[in-house]
């Protein structure tokens, strides 16, 4: 019985042997496939770097200089007192006639509405660009309509022909007792002009400036 025991157990081996190898072979195909879905079904790590970098890439927020809109201010209220308050001053002294200005006194004090109002823009637009604080479609919208009310405001005073004291050239070449060569002569009579064209070319330098940057950095 010992002996026939042990030949079973003998001939029990290769039977174990012989399922083993089958089932390692009918498994390993559906292994491979299962792995090969698995490979198929992981996103690139490319494409996932990408597209993570692209949503999480920061905007980039151009911040405005606060000086130069606080320097605007402060040179609009020195300008605005100028005219409504100082317009004598801007002229000459003589002992005889006290101050003579090179503007009408008297059609500035009748359009004295028009400067407070391109004042009161320039300042409004000013305070807004600090409270945003940066470069965006708001930023430039304000600038925009700001230096429109200015230029306008500007145009309506400056390009008046009575805004300049008729008597002004006359008086200076008396009182220096000389001729005025003809260049200054043109250019006293036409500094109304000159002062409107040198407005709106800064003002269309720094619309254009500040459109830019708005528009890019928004």
């Amino acid at each position: 019985m010992a002996a026939k025991i042990k030949i079973k157990k003998v001939r029990e081996k290769p039977k174990e042997a012989d399922v083993t190898p089958k089932e390692e072979m009918e498994t390993a195909p559906k292994e491979t496939g299962a792995t090969a879905k698995k490979a198929d079904a992981t996103p690139n790590p490319e494409v996932i770097d990408a597209t993570s970098a692209q949503q999480s890439a920061p905007r980039i927020i151009m911040p405005i200089r606060i000086e130069r809109p606080i320097f605007r201010i402060v040179l609009t209220i020195a300008i605005a007192v100028l005219f409504l308050g100082f317009p004598q001053v801007m002229g000459f002294w003589s002992s005889a006639t006290g101050f003579e200005s090179i503007f009408d006194l008297a059609f500035l004090s009748s359009v004295w509405y028009l400067i407070v109002i391109w004042s009161l823009a320039r300042i409004i637009g000013e305070v807004f660009k600090i409270i945003i604080g940066r470069y965006n479609r708001l930023f430039g919208l304000i600038a925009f309509l700001a230096d429109v009310v200015v230029v306008v405001a500007a145009a309506l005073v400056f390009l008046n022909p009575g805004v300049l004291n008729p008597d002004f050239t006359p008086l200076l070449s008396s009182h220096f007792e000389i001729t005025l060569p003809y260049v200054v002569e043109l250019f006293l009579m036409n500094i109304n002009y000159i002062i409107f064209a040198i407005l709106c070319f800064v003002t269309l330098i720094d619309c254009i400036a500040t459109s830019i940057k708005s528009l890019k950095y928004n």
